[in-house]
């Protein structure tokens, strides 16, 4: 391939009064190695830099623009989310109609099985599993096609994981932009189960963007600076078809000349010697499917990749925090509408669940998880926004209260809770519970045996706030010692009930920086931070004398930890030390924090930390120790060619282990803040970025100020153990909720981790996965009425019905073999079937009465690109 456009190749005339077909793919079907050229467009669904009801019309209008060019000159593109799709049909019916005819033609295609574009990283399992089967669903039933490609085009980073849920949903290929963990393209991304998917990676989704401006034949300058850009990507895998996603940017609409794509696609041809098509995403995967493919030699990748924007970890923490509460309360609750239907043979409510679930997805849109966009996405009077999803959420999570029945507490955990539980009432408590009043919050905090996704009775009860006690600076329990500093309130010292110490440093301590190297005229703070050595360390509560006070409840003993810096921000730390048990729990209050200032709870354990773990949706990823990685190993995105490949900042999904050679560490809880970053004796867990805007764009959100608060935990650890981190992550997040009685509960092996049990029809599909690392035989004990059981999603076996192991009047056992890591279904086939759901059609029963009016909004002169 040359190195250069020739000059020889002249451009071709253009000639508007010309009919031309650039849908012309009858040369790279016949092709072994085709360039597929695949134009698309790229917004959010809820809103980004202006709120939902401009945001749609934006999208609405470009793929109308798109779909205009598709009837004039044979513009191919391909589509992704439902809810522009239901935008599209709301405000532009005559374009959906015409949507629908290109789809049947072929010369348009569905990219994306998922509802929305969303961010892996920041959701659980059971969001995944809803966001795929919602998002595939809608596409079968409105359009008559049911998508089978995971459209990540603006995902951060992969995990090996992704393999696992995108493998139960049928999903059978990917692609994603961004730090791909090898040059080729085309690629195969294998969890530790085994489970693998065909994946194509990419720099960027929108390439060739000169080529959408201006009419007339292309200049030859222009024609150089497009191939320079494909010349890095397409000589890794000669043999094979190509994909060259391109677009005018983000928010692309039609192309001013559309004959200039022609001219480019000729251009390919000439310079590469191979067939070069406008096409579909479908084309290209059809190409690859078709092609003398020899599968084994595509590398796999069994390794997590880099992360892209590491700021936005540290971004709107509120949001974070909130959504993993709405989230795993909707799934606590359907846990519990599953069971109480079985067990009572009420209905199940699956049109309320189902409404929930679409504020819930909505709410999961990328932009909104990863805290990066305008106010008006957020919060506000004008639009429909992320505030007002989650507070409908939790409204009508609360109207379905009584539907549950009373005088019981349900546990959503399939496994027996270890660790004290939050009751949200201040009247009654669990059997067989000790209890006291929380000083924080409006409930009870208690230790007690609960019934594994079962329910234990309640009984009233007056609870009393913890008392006042003298503070020495050593707090011992049955399981802990704990030590603190006694000028600035860190932790210093970790002691077992053996009194064998498990750590010796400095735990919980704040620290607060400034980054001075990531320029805001190329880079918002809100997106990017630069390496450690780039920023200034403003203050850390080391350096600053503390004021104590400690109380002593039934449960924990509280030490509150006061410290106020120099320039006037100020800390509350509240630790609570459990008079038995190994976790200790935080709630940090910060007050006042300056905008600039990116706010961590440091863990120093000042040995080096030689293996950690980052829990994921579906698994974990090791990031210590791994084989180091160089620039020219990997796809690295924008940020890490311009400040350096940063390996150390990523994110987790609900916790983190750390542990040096000795085994002894830490095993990091979070309750949404999923930002980590470790150095070689610590790690950082990112509580808050305060700034002053996004991208100039208003959102008060990002301010420090008046408070914001912080709730996390670590144990204290003697070593890894990935079943026993990810049960005390779901302890910590799924909440108890008061019901009726249910005989029995759920059981299940010591490996195991339920995410959720759902009903729909005549089934009930059980969601869960093996924390083992080497192959294990699962039992799971189900206790409701069924017909069968089906496995599906186990590698170790092949999907199909399970002979119960021991069968009584009351309960199946059911025993088989789970590959390490692995993710599956047990589905149940039941007597009676559920109702079904209504297909959504728009938004009207979801959105307040006074935004309304918002749904109707229409402006078509809303197109391209909203203002930056």
């Amino acid at each position: 391939m040359s190195a250069a456009v020739s000059a020889e190749v002249q451009p071709q005339a253009a000639n508007s009064d010309q009919a031309i077909d650039l849908f012309e793919t009858q040369s790279c079907e016949a092709a072994a190695n085709p360039v597929w050229i695949v134009p698309n467009s790229h917004g959010t669904a809820t809103g980004w830099l202006t709120g939902f009801a401009h945001e749609r019309n934006y999208m609405v209008n470009n793929y109308g623009s798109l779909l205009e060019a598709q009837e004039n000159v044979g513009y191919p593109f391909s589509f992704s989310e439902v809810p522009t799709a239901i935008a599209m049909k709301e405000l532009a019916p005559a374009d959906f109609k015409r949507f629908r005819a290109a789809l049947g033609t072929g010369k348009v295609s569905i990219a994306n099985a998922f509802m929305l574009e969303f961010e892996p990283s920041l959701v659980q399992a059971a969001t995944i599993m809803r966001m795929g089967r919602s998002g595939a669903g809608w596409f079968e039933d409105v359009l008559g096609i049911r998508p089978d490609n995971a459209w990540f085009i603006d995902v951060l980073g992969v995990t090996p994981n992704m393999a696992e849920y995108l493998d139960l949903l049928d999903i059978r290929t990917m692609m994603h932009v961004r730090n791909a963990e090898t040059r080729d393209q085309l690629y195969y991304l294998q969890a530790i189960s085994g489970a693998r998917i065909t994946v194509a990676s990419m720099n960027n989704y929108a390439q060739w963007r000169i080529s959408y401006r201006e009419t007339g034949p292309l200049p030859q300058h222009w024609r150089e600076h497009m191939m320079r850009e494909l010349y890095p990507e397409i000589p890794y895998q000669p043999e094979i078809p190509f994909v060259w996603p391109i677009g005018a940017g983000d928010y692309s609409a039609k192309p001013e000349d559309p004959q200039r794509l022609q001219e480019m696609t000729r251009e390919v041809t000439d310079q590469t010697s191979r067939a070069s098509c406008l096409g579909t995403l479908n084309d290209y995967w059809d190409s690859v499917f078709s092609s003398d493919l020899d599968q084994d030699e595509l590398e796999t990748i069994t390794t997590p990749s880099l992360f892209a924007y590491n700021a936005f970890w540290g971004n709107l923490p509120q949001v974070k925090q909130g959504f993993r509460a709405t989230e795993s309360r909707l799934v606590a609750t359907e846990i519990a509408a599953s069971l109480q239907s079985l067990e009572r043979a009420d209905n199940y409510p699956a049109q309320r669940l189902d409404d929930i679930w679409w504020l819930l997805l909505l709410n999961a849109d990328r932009a909104l998880q990863w805290g990066a966009g305008a106010g008006d996405a957020f919060q506000g009077d004008g639009d429909w926004n992320y505030t007002d999803r989650d507070r409908s959420a939790n409204e009508r999570l609360d109207e379905m209260h009584d539907y549950f029945g009373h005088g019981y507490a349900f546990d959503p955990v399939a496994w027996r809770r270890e660790y004290p539980f939050f009751w949200a009432a201040t009247q009654t408590r669990p059997a067989n519970s000790v209890c006291e009043a929380s000083m924080l919050e409006d409930g009870v905090w208690c230790q007690g045996k609960l019934e594994a996704m079962g329910t234990v009775e309640l009984e009233s009860a007056a609870h009393e706030l913890p008392m006042e006690e003298p503070f020495d600076g050593t707090v011992e329990t049955d399981s802990l010692k704990v030590e603190f500093d006694l000028r600035s309130g860190d932790i210093v010292s970790l002691q077992s009930d053996g009194m064998v110490k498990l750590i010796e440093g400095r735990l919980n301590e704040l620290v607060w920086y400034a980054d001075h190297q990531t320029p805001e005229q190329n880079f918002s703070p809100t997106d990017l931070l630069a390496p450690r050595t780039g920023r200034e360390v403003i203050g850390r509560t080391s350096e600053i004398e503390a004021e104590f006070k400690q109380y002593r409840g039934n449960v924990y003993t509280m030490v509150q930890v006061t410290s106020v810096a120099d320039d006037g921000s100020h800390f509350e730390r509240f630790v609570f030390i459990p008079h038995t048990g190994d976790q200790l729990r935080f709630q940090t209050v910060s007050k006042n924090v300056p905008y600039g200032r990116m706010l961590v709870a440091r863990h120093d354990l000042e040995e080096p930390i030689e293996k950690s773990i980052r829990g994921t949706p579906f698994g974990y990823d090791r990031d210590r120790p791994r084989t180091g990685r160089g620039m020219e190993d990997v796809r690295a995105s924008h940020d890490h060619l311009y400040l350096g490949l940063n390996e150390t900042i990523a994110p987790a999904s609900l916790w983190s282990s750390h542990h040096l050679e000795n085994d002894r560490g830490i095993v990091l809880l979070d309750q949404g803040l999923s930002g980590r970053e470790w150095g070689e004796t610590f790690v950082d867990h990112f509580l808050m970025n305060a700034q002053p805007h996004y991208r100039g764009k208003e959102n008060e959100l990002y301010s420090g100020m008046p408070e914001r608060t912080f709730n996390y935990a670590i144990i204290a650890s003697t070593g890894e153990d990935v079943a026993r981190s990810a049960r005390a992550a779901k302890e910590g997040v799924y909440p108890l909720m008061e019901t009726g009685r249910l005989r029995r509960g759920i059981e299940v092996s010591d490996t195991i981790v339920v995410e959720t049990v759902a009903r729909t029809k005549n089934e009930i599909r059980v969601l869960a996965q093996n924390y083992s690392s080497t192959e294990t035989r699962a039992t799971i004990r189900i206790p409701w009425p069924h017909i069968s059981a089906n496995l599906t999603g186990s590698e170790a076996m092949q999907d199909g019905e399970l002979v119960p192991q021991t069968e009584n009047s009351t309960a199946a056992l059911y025993a088989f073999a789970v590959a390490p890591g692995d993710a599956f279904e047990l589905v149940l086939k039941t007597l009676e079937p559920v109702a079904e759901v209504a297909i959504r059609e728009g938004w009207e029963d979801l959105v307040p009465p006074s935004k309304l009016h918002r749904l109707s909004f229409r402006d078509t002169s809303l197109l391209g690109h909203p203002p930056e």
